[in-house]
């Protein structure tokens, strides 16, 4: 017999299957993104500029009504990064940083009409990591920083859906509690169901 904590997720598990075969739709899906820039701000930084960079979702769609659906994803995006050299008065230096995050992504969405077009909103939350460097030409002096925490994001998507395949356009923004760290960025992205 099932215990009592397993006994709601094994009947939400079945509901979602029974209705996934019993609407016959392509409901996971595979997709890409492309970020171009992505703007970096924090108490510790000043702003930067990271790209270009990418993301890979896998994810779920799960209809609540002719026009709406809410999916849940998992995402890895890596932001690119960016190199500085400052070779200008007494104190030549250089500057790296780059970042990347895994989160888990709900997606409520709004199909306009039975054309393709869509609206959806974002929320996530996530793993963040970030690696900067520095070096002071001056005094030969370099540092090195990993540092990692935890953020969510917040954000809009618009796209088309053609038969098994998705584009999309969209602006996210995300927010780290490691040093206050702000990222926003506008993506394009292309999924496929299946």
């Amino acid at each position: 017999m099932l215990s009592k904590s397993l006994l709601i997720p094994t009947i939400i598990l079945s509901s979602l299957s029974t209705y996934t075969f019993a609407d016959n739709e392509k409901n996971f899906y595979i997709g890409a993104d492309y970020y171009g820039v992505t703007n970096t701000d924090s108490n510790r930084v000043a702003e930067q500029e990271l790209g270009p960079g990418y993301a890979i979702n896998l994810g779920y769609s799960y209809k609540l009504a002719e026009r709406w659906s809410i999916d849940g994803e998992l995402e890895y995006a890596n932001y690119g990064s960016t190199d500085k050299l400052n070779l200008d008065g007494d104190n030549p230096s250089a500057y790296g940083l780059d970042g990347s995050s895994l989160s888990l992504n709900l997606k409520p969405t709004y199909r306009l009409k039975s054309n393709g077009l869509y609206l959806s909103a974002l929320f996530g939350f996530g793993h963040y990591n970030f690696n900067s460097s520095y070096y002071d030409y001056t005094n030969f002096l370099g540092a090195y920083t990993n540092d990692k925490g935890v953020g969510y994001s917040v954000g809009f998507e618009t796209g088309y859906e053609f038969d098994q395949v998705i584009a999309s356009l969209g602006y996210k923004q995300a927010y780290v509690n490691l040093n206050d760290i702000e990222l926003s960025a506008l993506y394009l992205g292309l999924a496929y169901r299946f």
